[in-house]
């Protein structure tokens, strides 16, 4: 058996990283194909905007069953499926006569995908990981920080030469990688029942509580008001984070920036995003500083950033501030992770990505109809502002409830690093 925290966990943790930036980057740089799609079928902003909307609902919506998928077929069969489902939706795609056509590959088929490969990554975390979880996490968080960085540069590359059905074929094929990258995971699930799942918590866990959380008929963590708050706050984040995400090449347009230079947009999102994924991963990994802490702090920077876009009148502007973006993007997904991932294991990623799917189905729409309704995309970046400041108050109500609901060793979820939150009847 290869050791924790080897030389293989990190070949692993590497194509993980590699099939998230693929299946990632084709979903999140639908902003780039967004100006030729509203030219080509000549359909609404909202409408046209609900291709990503699906896409990116389905990926969190399906969580708990992508979670089950992973158990059952084995990380490496789920991935080889997810890469050949994404490969045939954006086949499917380039052919497509109407938006019908793309809301069922670009949307749901790749969102699907994408679904099952986030959520296998992480839970592989356990089989190959013991000392340096909190970095493995940051770094098979930078896939999807990445995808925007690598793809928007190559799909851009690849539209000024050929038009966007052949872009969408080349973007096929690319997701066949994922299946030999897939490869390159063997250990079996089974090791997740009995190796340690964090650190010094591990004696606090029975087997049937274990086998409990990896069930996906365990709905008792719906009647956790701790993790309800947690994951309500995030997905209203989620919310005030991607809602203007989608337009920033149609709000470029619209100020007189070429088309070309959209692509450095989201590539400074991606960069921000690669980068400090891993910043962060490292940072809690040293215990100097609280998940919880470093995702309010990302939550008030994403919502000054949103009030000033419409101050923004230039080329140069907008990249600033979709580098900014781009940071509080990096730590806000990673905090967030490591306190779901070290609080809730098994199950709790999955139905956390879920409540996220009901915002991420919510917010290109919802961009769409605004600018649509006030002609204009400034009400959509105060909007999104808005939202972040709720949901900065939300995550800050946790305090009370940790108070008046949870025991003394649950009370340190959120500021220790070696704890996890367990049943009662669990503590020693």
């Amino acid at each position: 058996m290869n050791q924790l925290d080897g030389i293989t966990s990190w070949i692993v943790c590497l194509c993980v990283v590699m099939t998230n930036s693929i299946l990632f980057g084709t979903m999140f740089i639908y902003g780039i194909f967004f100006p030729f799609l509203l030219k080509e079928f000549q359909e609404s902003k909202s409408r046209t905007a609900l291709v990503a909307s699906l896409s990116m609902g389905v990926h969190t919506l399906i969580g708990p069953i992508s979670s089950k998928i992973c158990l059952t077929l084995g990380f490496r069969n789920a991935m080889i499926l997810a890469g050949l489902v994404s490969a045939s939706g954006l086949l499917g795609s380039s052919f497509a006569p109407n938006l019908y056509i793309l809301y069922l590959g670009y949307g749901l088929a790749l969102g699907f995908s994408v679904s099952v490969v986030y959520v296998g990554a992480f839970q592989i975390i356990p089989l190959y990981f013991d000392r340096h979880r909190f970095l493995a996490t940051g770094v098979l968080a930078v896939g999807p920080g990445a995808g925007p960085l690598i793809m928007s540069t190559i799909v851009q590359a690849i539209l000024d030469h050929i038009d966007w059905r052949k872009t969408m074929m080349v973007l096929a094929g690319m997701q066949l990688l994922p299946c030999l990258l897939g490869c390159t995971i063997s250990r079996r699930n089974e090791r997740i029942k009995n190796e340690r799942i964090v650190g010094q918590a591990a004696s606090l866990l029975t087997k049937e509580r274990l086998c409990k959380c990896l069930s996906l008929l365990d709905f008792t963590l719906l009647r956790d008001p701790l993790f309800m708050m947690i994951s309500i706050s995030f997905a209203i984040s989620i919310l005030g984070n991607y809602t203007p995400y989608f337009h920033l090449a149609q709000y470029a347009a619209e100020l007189g920036i070429p088309g070309e230079s959209s692509s450095w947009m989201y590539f400074s999102i991606g960069t921000g995003s690669m980068v400090f994924r891993i910043l962060t991963g490292k940072l809690l990994d040293t215990g100097l500083i609280p998940p919880l802490r470093l995702y309010q702090l990302a939550m008030i920077v994403f919502t000054i950033a949103h009030f000033l876009v419409p101050l923004t009148k230039n080329f140069v502007l907008l990249v600033v501030y979709s580098s900014v973006n781009g940071i509080c993007d990096g730590i806000f997904v990673t905090a967030a992770l490591c306190m779901i991932l070290k609080a809730y294991p098994g199950m709790g990623l999955g139905w956390a990505l879920c409540f996220q799917g009901f915002s991420f189905l919510i917010c290109p729409v919802l961009a769409g109809f605004i600018s649509d309704v006030s002609g204009s995309y400034h009400p959509v970046f105060f909007t999104a502002a808005g939202i972040q400041l709720l949901s900065i108050c939300l995550i800050q109500t946790t305090q009370w409830i940790k108070r008046n609901t949870r025991t003394q060793e649950e009370l340190k979820i959120l500021e220790q690093e070696d704890l996890i939150i367990v049943e009662r009847e669990t503590v020693i």
